[in-house]
């Protein structure tokens, strides 16, 4: 079964899922589309979650690493809601072996936002989320490079130093 994985900003998000018309707006905003899609990242099952946090906190936009939480969300879901997936556009990761692991949940509208809302409500409801602190992730970054995957002409020299120091330490 495979799952969808996606950054969130955690404190947006009520800890129960509420009235689609009571969602506060930050949590909507934090879900900001580019050309009517959103980005996610697959994995094929949940041991391989580390990975796609990997993928995601390492944008080549990043300027160091940090702390980040995701949620996961089952095919099965966005299937029954005919929320379209496309997996044509290679994600933005300075991680090598990552960037076709990138998916964009596409053609989305008013109503489909709504959604996807709906379904980050209830997987923060049933515990389908993680927090991962900077610690965590500099040994995630560490071993990443120990292995050789990671671009570092694609890496902004802050992050770069950051993930040297945590392969060595």
């Amino acid at each position: 079964m495979a799952f969808y994985v996606r950054k969130i900003s955690r404190a947006k998000w009520p800890n129960q899922p509420c009235d689609i018309k009571e969602l506060r707006s930050d949590a909507v905003s934090d879900i900001r589309t580019q050309n009517d899609s959103l980005s996610v990242w697959k994995i094929d099952n949940m041991d391989e979650l580390d990975e796609a946090v990997l993928a995601l906190a390492g944008s080549s936009k990043s300027e160091c690493i940090e702390t980040v939480s995701v949620i996961w969300i089952e095919d099965s879901e966005l299937q029954d809601l005919n929320i379209s997936i496309d997996d044509s556009e290679p994600g933005d990761t300075i991680v090598l072996d990552k960037e076709m692991d990138h998916r964009n949940l596409v053609k989305l509208t008013y109503h489909k936002m709504g959604d996807i809302s709906k379904i980050i409500m209830k997987e923060i409801a049933d515990d389908h989320y993680k927090r991962y602190t900077k610690g965590t992730l500099k040994a995630i970054f560490g071993k990443a490079y120990r292995e050789n995957r990671i671009n570092k002409e694609k890496c902004l020299p802050r992050m770069m130093a950051e993930i040297e120091k945590a392969a060595n330490a």
